[in-house]
């Protein structure tokens, strides 16, 4: 299971990358500096130095396009697994909203006999949990029933 990132280190670690961008481009406008530099005045270079360095920044110019373009596209990824996040969470909301209304009604109209917790509605909410990788113990605590019963629900035959 992939770890889940916080927004807060999503947006370190675009600082991170926006450094390691700035850092770049600093490097090639020195470069482009120094070509510069050399050409205009006292400092001529030799042609074979000349050409070395622009060759140089040529790479380090690609090297910044290669690596904003990978973060935009991972920033991206990240975006969207943050929806699908939402959009699950919400989901799971719904879910727990239904669980709780049909947890609340009477099993017959005068409350007599033991109460089923294990409704197909209810086998097909843990099993579901289950799916998206969690733990008997976080749906026990979800959904306000015992290990045990979570357990039942989730190993057992009907409503696959």
């Amino acid at each position: 299971m992939t770890k889940v990132k916080t927004k807060t280190e999503l947006e370190h670690e675009i600082q991170k990358l926006k450094n390691e961008s700035d850092y770049y481009r600093r490097l090639a406008i020195e470069h482009a500096n120094e070509i510069d530099s050399l050409t205009k005045g006292k400092n001529i270079v030799a042609r074979k130095d000349f050409d070395n360095l622009k060759a140089e920044c040529d790479y380090l110019k690609n090297q910044i396009k290669y690596i904003i373009e990978s973060h935009k596209k991972e920033l991206s990824r990240e975006r969207q697994r943050h929806n699908d996040l939402l959009k699950i969470h919400e989901t799971q909301g719904e879910e727990l909203a239904k669980f709780r209304a049909m947890a609340d009604r009477k099993h017959n109209e005068r409350g007599a006999g033991r109460k089923a917790k294990l409704t197909p509605e209810v086998i097909q909410l843990v099993k579901s949990y289950r799916l998206e990788g969690a733990t008997y113990t976080k749906i026990a605590e979800i959904m306000g029933l015992s290990l045990g019963t979570v357990h039942k629900a989730a190993n057992s035959g009907d409503m696959q």
